[in-house]
């Protein structure tokens, strides 16, 4: 990248004449397309200023700009020549306006690309800077960027948003959760400790006379054929889990 000031310390080298053939002394700015249209440079026989188109130039490089020969340059006695090497189409010195036509400031350097001449920012007085995604317009009287600004049409534009937009919805109140299932209450314990169901089996047992021997798996419980079950046999074959053993056993 170049600016318009570190252009200025290049001189110009003819490759066929094999020599300088003068020194950078400004640049000129094509308006419409924002990029570097023509070199300015004092002529090292003569001293006058000469106008080389950008693309005439062969390369930018660190110590020299070459050109192919003296040809490149625009006839200096050409009415065209003399219009260019004028104060005109500088940049520098135009003022800069934003997007809502408040001042900004003025062009006092700028950034350019040296291969494709575009201008890729400028500084201002101020040393505010703008690159050239801000540019809106060049002309030889102002320049346009755009700096952010909200302008009025932005404003109504949002005013216009805001009361456009729907009301919020009420907030809706929550479902009421069915309640959970009554769960069953779990069986009655009586004075023996027995469940309703254990207790019922008790009782349907006292007094029955087995019709078979009664063994339990561990033979921690076994009964005769013939035994009468009272209700402390009973209980007993609770203890050892052969209730249905005993239940199975009789008429």
């Amino acid at each position: 990248m170049e600016t318009n000031e570190s252009i200025l310390t290049r001189s110009i080298v003819g490759l066929d004449e094999r020599k300088v053939l003068g020194k950078m002394s400004s640049l000129r700015v094509d308006y419409d397309t924002q990029a570097v249209s023509h070199y300015i440079v004092m002529n090292a026989s003569t001293n006058n200023a000469i106008a080389l188109p950008f693309e005439n130039a062969i390369a930018v490089g660190d110590a020299f700009i070459t050109v192919q020969s003296y040809g490149s340059f625009v006839d200096a006695n050409s009415p065209a020549s003399k219009e260019l090497v004028s104060d005109s189409n500088k940049l520098v010195g135009v003022e800069v306006y934003s997007r809502t036509g408040n001042t900004l400031g003025t062009v006092t350097t700028f950034d350019f690309d040296p291969v494709f001449g575009a201008i890729k920012s400028i500084t201002l007085d101020n040393g505010s800077e703008f690159k050239s995604d801000a540019f809106l317009f060049f002309t030889p009287d102002f320049v346009f960027v755009d700096d952010g600004s909200k302008s009025a049409a932005d404003l109504r534009q949002a005013e216009d948003n805001t009361s456009d937009a729907p009301a919020a919805a009420p907030a809706s109140t929550p479902a009421t959760q069915p309640a959970p299932a009554a769960q069953p209450a779990a069986p009655a314990a009586n004075a023996d400790g027995l469940s309703n169901e254990d207790a019922l089996l008790v009782d349907f047992l006292i007094g029955k006379t087995l019709n078979d021997d009664v063994a339990n798996a561990d033979d921690t419980f076994a009964l005769p054929k013939g035994t009468e079950i009272t209700r402390e046999i009973a209980l007993d074959a609770k203890k050892h889990d052969a209730l249905l053993l005993l239940t199975m056993s009789v008429d």
